[in-house]
């Protein structure tokens, strides 16, 4: 018998085309076509991301996406569906150039489902707790500082001197990656951040590169750590797999790499810092607002995080049948949860593609939701507050200097660049 999400039934009306998250239009400024499959097709099979794959299910309304995320018959890891005789047996094309990355990824706690997913993240997240990170906003702020102190000649790129520079500097302090090392870690994070809907093979490629790299400098740094233990986080790592909380060296490796690239840094943190400001610059009365009550900052991020969230959708693989709204899941079936969408739902927020600084918090998906809700949430949000905070109140004549440049992949919306001038 097939279950059913509680769920709105929709009314359809003129059929849409197959939504294609590859499209130029829709990579280039994707909230208006969200808009119109959120009002018209809200659980609507479109054309894959992935090579191989007959379609997907794309969800894009809050209430829908939500539930899909909270959903335990939604899984991560495909092999929940192989579980059952009704799977597909349809497989996705991977590039060779982009195996050695998947071969990584594949290991990491956010593509994993319980039991995997549940060990891992009673080991990882008590790291990055609100309290616990809290206790790092002077150890933000000192290097915030430090880098503002670098700005030189009256003009910099907020991306490349300062958001894609500060989150790897504090996660690489804080897992115990010396400090002259930290350069290469930022170095190797800026191929992973092209990957996406529209990656090349030479993207593919370099991205692959940069986490065996890095993969194998902290396999280095585990034996050295292992022989001469020190105050960090990857001590406490190694002595959870001395304890058996990982299943081997390669399991820790990869995920202490997830923690510096994904959760820590790569994609939520270098985005808000980047396009809060941004946002901030276009909007001089939102600027304003914010100078005049410093407070707001905190609501600020969040409302940053909700307008222009980095992670644009995130896929499950249904392990059942599920019946969302008048639509049949199977088990095999890929879905995606347009994050991006939901945030913008008209149900939940007033005048949603409004930026308000100010406005009455409300749930948003930024961090996804369920089992998989971004334990790295807390830490991204206080490296915005005082990032985006200390840049404003450092430099309070910053202005734009030229156009902000998007990096456009698709599912992934992170500022390529953004010229100022101080």
């Amino acid at each position: 018998m097939t279950d059913s999400l509680s769920i709105e039934n929709v009314e359809l009306s003129a059929p849409l085309p197959a939504f294609d998250p590859s499209l130029v239009e829709i990579v280039t400024d994707p909230y208006p076509a969200y808009a119109r499959y959120r009002e018209q097709d809200p659980v609507h099979w479109g054309v894959s991301a992935l090579a191989g794959y007959p379609g997907a299910w794309y969800v894009f309304r809050h209430a829908d996406t939500s539930a899909v995320l909270k959903d335990e018959r939604f899984g991560k890891a495909r092999r929940a569906a192989a579980a059952s005789d009704e799977a597909t047996t349809v497989k996705p094309s991977i590039p060779d150039a982009a195996k050695p990355y998947f071969a990584m990824a594949r290991t990491w706690i956010a593509h994993r489902d319980p039991p995997d997913h549940t060990r891992l993240r009673d080991l990882l997240r008590p790291h990055f707790a609100a309290g616990a990170v809290q206790r790092l906003r002077p150890v933000v702020l000192g290097i915030a500082d430090q880098l503002i102190d670098r700005f030189e000649g009256g003009r910099s790129d907020v991306v490349a001197d300062y958001a894609a520079v500060l989150p790897f500097h504090v996660v690489a302090g804080l897992l115990g990656v010396p400090e002259d090392d930290w350069p290469r870690l930022v170095d190797w994070s800026i191929p992973m951040r092209n990957v996406g809907v529209l990656t090349t093979e030479q993207t593919w490629r370099l991205a692959s590169e940069a986490v065996t790299d890095f993969a194998g400098y902290l396999g280095e740094l585990v034996q050295r750590r292992r022989a001469e233990p020190a105050d960090d986080l990857l001590s406490s790592l190694i002595t959870a797999r001395e304890g058996g909380e990982f299943v081997d060296d390669d399991e820790l490796v990869a995920n202490a790499l997830f923690l510096v690239f994904a959760s820590a840094g790569l994609y939520t943190t270098t985005a808000l810092v980047s396009t809060g400001a941004n946002l901030l610059l276009t909007h001089p009365d939102q600027r304003a607002a914010l100078a005049g009550d410093p407070a707001l900052i905190g609501s600020a991020v969040h409302e940053f995080l909700r307008l222009e969230p980095p992670l644009q959708m995130t896929n499950r693989t249904a392990a059942a049948h599920v019946r969302l709204g008048d639509r049949e899941i199977h088990p095999g079936d890929s879905v995606i949860t347009i994050l991006a969408s939901a945030n913008r739902d008209p149900q939940v927020y007033a005048d949603p593609d409004r930026l308000d600084i100010a406005r009455r918090r409300q749930p948003h998906l930024t961090f996804s939701a369920g089992i998989h809700t971004c334990f790295g949430g807390p830490m991204a949000a206080l490296e915005g507050e005082v990032a985006i905070g200390r840049l404003l109140e450092r430099l309070p004549g910053l202005a734009p200097a030229g156009l902000a440049e998007w990096n456009l992949t698709g599912s992934l919306r992170l500022l390529r660049t953004l010229p100022v001038t101080y």
